[in-house]
């Protein structure tokens, strides 16, 4: 379970994204969608990212994110960065100038509970040429599952915020955390 500890600071820092980011939209949807209880709920990109996964670059894309990242729990915080917003090529710059101590601490986390590989072993390590494989598999997952969505979940999330925006004003920042899952609870101060 994640705890966030909130002070008067950081909830006065609380923000809406002005649109979703293109490569962590990718990141989180590749591993939701491998849990079938999720995927019933967007029929149709599951579909796109079923047929995609089964036919050429994709798949090999595919495969290189199914073995780099966990399929279940939180991803390394530094591939879902907050800047990089404008475009994937945006988001992977970040993604590729973020200090390799950083990457070896967050991605020896992550697999704190998956077996070692090579591949993982040198994405652990901010080996260029692997960030480069990782960069170049999301690119192609993106374009190929995300991208025909990509107007339509766009508009979704334009939708949640309008909500969110409406719940906080009429019924305050507890009853906006309250609400955002069935799974998170604010009991302050901690998230």
């Amino acid at each position: 379970m994640l705890r966030l500890q909130l002070g008067p600071a950081d909830l006065c820092r609380v923000r809406f994204a002005d649109r979703l980011h293109p490569v962590g939209t990718a990141l989180l949807a590749g591993q939701w969608l491998r849990d079938p209880t999720v995927a019933v709920m967007a029929p149709s990109l599951a579909e796109r990212a079923a047929a995609v996964e089964a036919a050429g670059a994709a798949q090999a894309a595919t495969a290189v994110l199914r073995h780099l990242l966990p399929g279940r729990g939180s991803l390394p915080d530094f591939v879902t960065p907050f800047d990089g917003l404008e475009s994937v090529a945006a988001g992977l710059e970040v993604i590729r100038a973020t200090p390799a101590g950083r990457v070896r601490a967050e991605v020896t986390a992550a697999y704190a509970e998956v077996a070692a590989s090579p591949l993982r072993r040198r994405f652990a390590a901010a080996d260029p040429e692997l960030l480069d494989m990782f960069g170049g598999a999301v690119r192609t997952w993106f374009e190929a599952v995300l991208a025909p969505h990509w107007p339509d979940l766009m508009a979704a999330h334009r939708q949640q915020v309008v909500c969110a925006s409406q719940r906080l004003v009429r019924h305050g920042l507890a009853n906006l955390f309250d609400g955002l899952h069935p799974a998170i609870r604010w009991r302050e101060p901690v998230l």
